[in-house]
C-alpha cells in the first residue's frame, strides 16, 4: 500500500506519516469500488437501452421501456461524472493535507491544527512531487514575533544560538584530578544539551570544565 501511495503522491508520503496519510484518505476519498460500480451500472444501463432499440419497432411497450433505459443511461452517466470530479478534488485535497502536516511536523509546529489554521491552503500547488508556496507561508510564520511562539525553538548543535558554556571535546579532558567526576560525566554526556548541563552544575560549584 506504501508503495501504491508514494506512486501517487510522490515524496510527500514516506514511513513516518504513512499511517495517519492513509487513514486521512480512506475518509476523505470516493471509493474505487463504489466508483467502479456506478460505471458498470452505466455500462449495463447502455448496453440494455442498445437490446431494446432493436425490439422498439414491434411494441409500444418496448418503446418505453426503452425510454426509460436511455433516461436512466443519461442520469447513470451523470452521476459518474460528478462522482469523478469528486473523486479528483478529494485526491488532491488529501495529497495538501499531507504536504503541510508534513511540512509543519519538519518546522516543528507545537500545534499543527492552529499553524494550518493560519495557512492560505489556496495559494498551495504541486508541481509535479513539489508542493509550492508552502515553505514561504511557514517561514513567514516562524519569522513573525506574533505567531513565532507556534514553533518550538530549534535544538542545540543546530542552528540556534547559546550564549553560556561550549562544551570541550571529550577526547581532551583528564580522567583524574579533583574534578574528575564531573569530567567523567562530561566525557560520557550524549549531545551538547547534556554537556551543557554538566558544566552548569560543575560551575555552580566553583568547577570550571
Amino acid at each position: 500500500m506504501l508503495k501504491v501511495l508514494r506512486k501517487l503522491f510522490g515524496g510527500v508520503v514516506n514511513e513516518h506519516n504513512y499511517a495517519e496519510f492513509k487513514k486521512e484518505l480512506l475518509k476523505r476519498y470516493v471509493s474505487m469500488n463504489d466508483y467502479r460500480a456506478l460505471e458498470q451500472e452505466v455500462q449495463s444501463a447502455g448496453e440494455r437501452a442498445a437490446e431494446l432499440a432493436d425490439k422498439a419497432a414491434a411494441s409500444d411497450e418496448l418503446a418505453a421501456q426503452l425510454a426509460a433505459a436511455k433516461e436512466q443511461a443519461a442520469g447513470l452517466a451523470d452521476e459518474l461524472a460528478q462522482a469523478s470530479v469528486k473523486y479528483k478534488q478529494e485526491l488532491q485535497t488529501a495529497r495538501v493535507n499531507c504536504a503541510v502536516e508534513c511540512a509543519l511536523f519538519t518546522a516543528r509546529a507545537k500545534n499543527r491544527a492552529a499553524v494550518k489554521a493560519l495557512l492560505d491552503l489556496s495559494k498551495l500547488e504541486f508541481d509535479g512531487d513539489m508542493i509550492t508556496g508552502l515553505d514561504e507561508q511557514i517561514a513567514a510564520l516562524k519569522q513573525d514575533p506574533a505567531t513565532a511562539f507556534l514553533f518550538e525553538r530549534e535544538s542545540f548543535g543546530e542552528a540556534a544560538d547559546w550564549v553560556g558554556f561550549i562544551p570541550q571535546a571529550a577526547g581532551d579532558l583528564p580522567e583524574d584530578g579533583p574534578n574528575s567526576g564531573f569530567r567523567l560525566r562530561l566525557q560520557r554526556a550524549q549531545g551538547n544539551l547534556e554537556a551543557i548541563r554538566v558544566k552548569q552544575e560543575a560551575a555552580a560549584k566553583g568547577v570550571y570544565l
